[in-house]
């Protein structure tokens, strides 16, 4: 598969693909979903991205910059309880990174699902949603 934009730096950049091409690729990341029901998620996760990068990656490159710039307040401060879930084989960001965060964090914890990658969210989305609806009164 070609890409028809030179802005993308690898073929996973799929906002610049023509439909066509994109349906071909979005067909081939659900086939590869390990459990049928994560088909649906799949498609609205390869969408977003698509439409995120179809005027280019100016974005992501503004966020990556935020995401390392330093702090303007300390963690100390955060007076909210914080739940993190991170999956263990998350090829994207280091576990380490999550247990520094929760270390930082006054009132922090984190779920570290053994099963789950990058994809933490869509794998244990029940168990977000449980800790999420405990704080509503």
């Amino acid at each position: 598969m070609r890409l028809r934009s030179t802005r993308c730096v690898s073929q996973r950049c799929v906002g610049s693909f023509s439909p066509k091409n994109r349906e071909r690729a979005l067909h081939g990341a659900m086939g590869a979903a390990p459990v049928a029901a994560h088909g649906a998620a799949v498609r609205i996760e390869f969408e977003a991205v698509a439409h995120a990068l179809r005027r280019g990656t100016r974005a992501t490159v503004q966020e990556l910059a935020l995401i390392k710039r330093e702090r303007t307040f300390p963690f100390i401060e955060v007076a909210t309880p914080v739940h993190l879930w991170h999956g263990a084989r998350d090829r994207n960001a280091p576990i380490a990174f999550a247990r520094r965060l929760a270390r930082e964090l006054p009132d922090a914890t984190l779920h570290v699902s053994d099963s789950s990658g990058h994809d933490v969210g869509v794998d244990r989305s029940g168990e977000v949603m449980s800790v999420l609806a405990s704080y509503v009164t």
